[in-house]
């Protein structure tokens, strides 16, 4: 497998092309290009390596408005050395090693000895990637929801060997917004009552409001959370089924007779939000959307919530109703000036 890349010249990646091995490198160099002039079409010159000759300098001169320049090696120089231009995509993909999956099989790299320009060489791109690193470790104490998946894919490459532990800083939040109590039974009265908004939307918003539910897991709950007992039905979010509220019955009857978005590519849903792409459910982003379209602050309503809840139900038993960790409940409840709330979680018999 061979891959092309594009980048300006700064090493910021640009265009990328996977091929397999037996293709040439000129070959590959026609789709490459006409990538970055598709994507980019303010590009006028480019720079490329010696293996890319031919007639596609022809070609991307006359097709694409492109002029490319072969960087050749010095007349009589052996061994390594740094060639203009071309090291800056050689610092690409070295930084692509720190952060990629594919790092290891990027260039297809064997382990052998490096020259002392070599490792010279090599010295100064680790010197080079260590202040991404530090914007890594920032983004992930710092950053918005992104840090989920960041830190899940640095936990994969550890798993995996591909890449040494990664240690960062525990991410102190900065605020923590809070909702008052009658904003948030305002707000879950106005939801009951508001007929013009989307039957879902409004169930959506009564599970966060009621529950401080995180959105994901509200876009995620499938028909198979819902059931009926004898003393009424519930929901299950977390290992225990959670009792639904008398209001929210008429309006969630009303969504699981009509079901939104199964007339049309999302036929036999089994989620409880079915979004319009076929076998999947609504998707976090576009459920947030509409919530804020509704006027809810999100963090303050779930904190709200979750403060509310933890002055009437026991940090372990609440963790085990809304799929929150004893942890996690036992920090809520202390904020709600619980006395229990700093004592240690219990946890529940397995049954």
């Amino acid at each position: 497998m061979k891959r092309h890349i594009a980048v300006d010249v700064t090493g910021l990646l640009l265009a990328v092309v996977v091929t397999a091995a037996s293709i040439q490198d000129r070959d590959a160099g026609h789709r490459l290009l006409a990538i970055l002039r598709g994507t980019f079409s303010t590009i006028r010159l480019v720079w490329a390596d010696g293996g890319y000759p031919g007639r596609l300098l022809g070609w991307a001169n006359s097709l694409l408005a492109l002029r490319v320049d072969i960087i050749k090696p010095k007349p009589g120089s052996t061994g390594f050395h740094v060639r203009p231009r071309v090291w800056v995509v050689e610092w690409t993909f070295r930084l692509a090693q720190q952060i990629s999956p594919l790092c290891p099989r990027l260039r297809g790299q064997a382990r052998t000895p490096r020259s002392d320009g070599s490792r010279r060489h090599h010295r100064d791109h680790d010197q080079a990637t260590r202040p991404n690193l530090t914007v890594l470790n920032h983004t992930l104490s710092e950053g918005t929801t992104s840090r989920r998946t960041i830190r899940s894919f640095i936990q994969w490459r550890h798993r995996t060997g591909i890449a040494a532990r990664f240690t960062i800083r525990y991410r102190t939040a900065r605020t923590t917004p809070l909702a008052a109590s009658t904003t948030r039974l305002e707000l879950i009265r106005t939801t009951i009552e508001a007929d013009h908004i989307t039957l879902s939307t409004r169930i959506a918003a009564l599970l966060l409001l009621l529950y401080g539910i995180p959105v994901r897991r509200i876009a995620e709950l499938t028909l198979e959370n819902i059931t009926t007992t004898p003393p009424g039905p519930t929901v299950r979010i977390g290992t225990l089924p959670a009792p639904l509220p008398e209001p929210l019955l008429p309006l969630l009857q009303q969504h699981l007779d009509s079901h939104a978005n199964q007339k049309t590519t999302n036929h036999e849903s089994r989620w409880l939000f079915p979004g319009t792409r076929a076998g999947h459910h609504l998707t976090e982003k576009t459920l947030m959307q509409r919530l804020r379209k509704l006027g809810i602050d999100i963090r303050a309503a779930r904190n709200a919530a979750l403060h509310d809840l933890s002055k009437e139900i026991d940090a372990a038993s609440l963790a085990a109703l809304l799929g929150y960790t004893p942890n996690t409940m036992n920090i809520h409840a202390a904020r709600a000036a619980i006395p229990m709330g700093s004592y240690p979680a219990i946890k529940h018999p397995k049954r």
